[in-house]
């Protein structure tokens, strides 16, 4: 996989700064560079030490100078996307089915598929064309995989899961599982039947050990081209919008309502029966309690708009001041408080 560094502009729709004719065999860190490689400065701060990492050529901001040959773009981060893709390996080459795995007979296989061993599909599960199924995957009865998509080894999904297409989902994640609810009843937790479902748009990513629950009754939806972390709770019938984000560690309760682009960052708890409006971004370790608008930007437990929360804080670092000056007016002020 080596591009030449004329190619590599063309690409990304840069400007090229030096001999197009150089030839760039892989892409590195700063910290991993070597003749043959092109490295990232995505800020002007990075140009030096790109230019000291003994690589051959430099992607940068077109506003940045360097020494090396380079190709100049109005946004690094974007075309560092782009590179990665162009030099990724070739996608390996349909495997069939492996003779280990347990294929009921009454699934549906699209054509050019790999699963892998040990796999297991169930009755009457859809499997569509160029589907990939790792080692120990597991498929319950009636699930349905759409086109392109890719599970992982270990991943499982329970009966009746509805995956889109190109969907990927990592090692260890597990959809479909009972909803958390219970009533109290006769002295014990007995839990409320849960017969709902779950469905996965397409485009989705979903990652490793993250856990996506059947709904109660209805359907537990995450909108296309959303993108789960490593180790995310989604409850029962959560519906999350189009293109969301939810970083590792979030946990979102049941039946609350993400509008598109919603972004939480990591750690992020989310209360049940909410609506976060589209474009609503919550910083990292946040807890949200009520709805919010579009558009809004919160922060802190119980969350509140960015500003306030800035301003509470900044307030918080003066308390102990403020506190030491009280003490000293009360000794001034003597016990009568004259």
């Amino acid at each position: 996989m080596t591009k030449t560094l004329s190619e590599v502009c063309e690409l990304v729709g840069g400007e090229l700064r030096g001999d197009g004719a150089l030839v760039v065999e892989r892409l590195a860190g700063l910290d991993h560079a070597a003749p043959g490689s092109l490295v990232f400065a995505f800020e002007p701060s990075a140009v030096a030490a790109a230019e000291a990492s003994g690589a051959s050529a430099v992607l940068l901001r077109e506003d940045c100078q360097s020494s090396l040959p380079a190709v100049a773009v109005a946004d690094p981060r974007r075309a560092q996307g782009i590179l990665l893709r162009a030099f990724m390996p070739p996608r390996p080459a349909p495997t069939g089915i492996h003779p280990t795995a347990v294929v009921d007979e009454s699934a549906v296989i699209g054509p050019d598929p790999s699963i892998g061993a040990y796999a297991v599909i169930g009755a009457g599960a859809r499997i569509g064309a160029r589907v990939r199924i790792g080692a120990h995957t597991v498929l319950g009865a009636g699930c349905a995989v759409g086109d392109d998509s890719l599970l992982h080894a270990h991943v499982t999904l329970y009966d009746g899961v509805e995956v889109g297409q190109r969907v990927v989902i990592d090692s260890g994640a597990v959809l479909g599982a009972d909803g958390y609810g219970y009533n109290f009843v006769d002295g014990g937790h007995r839990l409320v039947p849960q017969l709902g479902g779950v469905v996965i748009e397409d485009d989705v990513e979903i990652g490793a050990n993250t856990t996506v629950d059947r709904a109660t009754l209805g359907t537990t939806r995450i909108g296309a081209g959303t993108k789960i972390d490593n180790l995310v709770m989604v409850a029962h019938n959560v519906q999350t919008g189009q293109h969301c984000l939810l970083i590792s560690q979030v946990g979102v309760a049941g039946s609350t309502t993400l509008g598109n682009g919603v972004v939480l960052a990591g750690q992020v708890g989310v209360a049940d029966h909410i609506t976060l409006g589209d474009g609503v971004m919550v910083g990292a370790q946040s807890g949200v309690a009520k709805d919010a608008a579009p558009g809004q930007r919160l922060m802190g437990t119980p969350a509140l708009p960015g500003i306030e929360f800035h301003r509470m804080m900044a307030a918080l670092t003066r308390l102990p001041g403020m506190m030491r000056e009280l003490r000293r007016k009360e000794r001034e002020a003597g016990p009568d408080g004259a």
